[in-house]
């Protein structure tokens, strides 16, 4: 009898060990970060910004120079959050929140930042000629069917609206309002300052220079 319990005890302590072994190799796959995808989006839309940017009425400094700011404030929050050696530029400026990406689950950051790109164009490009829409359009959909070929639906879906939800909450916090009530008392800005101006184009995009902005690793 003791034997039988012993064997039996024995067997059923292998079983477990097996099955915590099996447990532990199925531990879900390291997610990738940005810095694992091409930045091949980010480029082309930066580069067609120049395009647009010199046919659209009236986008000029300081006009162009805040659009270029407030674009690439979003595409870097879009991305940020698959970088773990850098952080949000959020914490700098007063009255902007963003949504964070939701822990546990997949992102596919060339999406987010595309999706970013693509909305914030659309917004704060609303009187560019017809044609320059139109190819605004073209490549919003030449990534869209791409990264939605690729990547899982769940997936693609998540990260698309992760990067229109950070793009949209961006242009509405950039809708003109007193300088002082945006950025943090650690500016030296004159309060006097409006969005439109171009010093506040410039300080983002200096901003997000000095923070080594760099979506994507190659």
């Amino acid at each position: 009898m003791n034997r039988r319990l012993i064997q039996f005890f024995t067997i059923a302590l292998m079983l477990a060990v097996g099955f915590m072994s099996c447990q532990k190799d199925e531990d879900p796959i390291e997610q990738k970060l940005t810095k694992d995808y091409s930045n091949e989006v980010a480029h082309e839309w930066m580069y067609f910004y120049t395009d647009i940017e010199r046919y659209t009425p009236g986008y000029r400094p300081p006009v162009s120079a805040r659009a270029a700011a407030y674009i690439s404030l979003a595409a870097y929050e879009a991305a940020v959050q698959g970088m773990p050696e850098y952080n949000s530029l959020v914490s700098h400026y007063n009255g902007l929140s963003l949504p964070v990406a939701e822990k546990g689950l997949e992102y596919h950051w060339p999406t987010c930042v595309h999706a970013a790109y693509a909305k914030s164009f659309e917004a704060f490009f609303p009187t560019a000629p017809a044609d320059k829409l139109d190819q605004l359009y073209i490549l919003e959909k030449k990534y869209n069917d791409k990264f939605s070929a690729e990547v899982p639906q769940d997936v693609y879906n998540r990260s698309k609206n992760f990067g229109e939800v950070i793009a949209e909450t961006i242009y509405v916090w950039s809708k003109p309002m007193p300088l002082a009530t945006r950025l943090t008392s650690t500016t030296t800005t004159p309060a006097t300052s409006h969005p439109l101006e171009l010093g506040v184009g410039s300080l983002l995009i200096l901003t997000i220079q000095q923070r080594c902005c760099r979506i994507g690793g190659r």
